[in-house]
């Protein structure tokens, strides 16, 4: 199994994150977001959590336990809530030798944003997915998606000027 498609639902909006084996990366396509959100990481980190969970039954098929590479400006950034438990005044800053240690325990490692680490799973959004231009479509937009990735066949973007 090279791909697993997971068709999420948010606040009356529904997107995609894609797990592909091959390239090592998890992909959010979303077709009313042009920029990564709460939501998208929330659900990421939950996906993490059980492929991770699957990881450590006996008897899995994973050859290596799975390793995420998350930059330091993602975890400072955009996941820091879902990651980070820093108390109020605390909220800048580097992050601390506790707390990489505490993301590496939920086999996240975190790097610089010039590091690649070999081997590891990373997160991205596709840029280039196409965006609705209505309120009502992203269900479709979101099963047809799966649709598309599940047979190899490429979206086309479409990012109106």
């Amino acid at each position: 199994m090279d791909n697993v498609f997971a068709t999420l639902h948010s606040v009356n909006h529904y997107f995609t994150i894609a797990w592909c084996k091959v390239t090592g990366t998890f992909t959010l396509r979303d077709s009313l977001a042009q920029e990564t959100k709460p939501e998208h990481c929330r659900a990421m980190i939950v996906l993490w959590a059980f492929l991770l969970a699957s990881s450590r039954m006996e008897g899995n098929l994973w050859t290596r336990a799975p390793l995420l590479a998350l930059s330091e400006s993602q975890v400072l950034g955009e996941f820091r809530a879902f990651l980070l438990q820093r108390p109020d005044g605390e909220q800048q800053g580097p992050l601390l030798q506790r707390e990489r240690d505490n993301l590496l325990r939920m086999g996240i490692e975190v790097h610089n944003d010039s590091e690649k680490i070999a081997g590891a799973w990373t997160w991205s959004r596709d840029p280039q997915f196409p965006q609705q231009s209505n309120l009502l479509d992203c269900g479709m937009v979101a099963v047809v998606t799966v649709i598309h990735l599940s047979r190899g066949w490429q979206i086309l973007s479409y990012i109106p000027k």
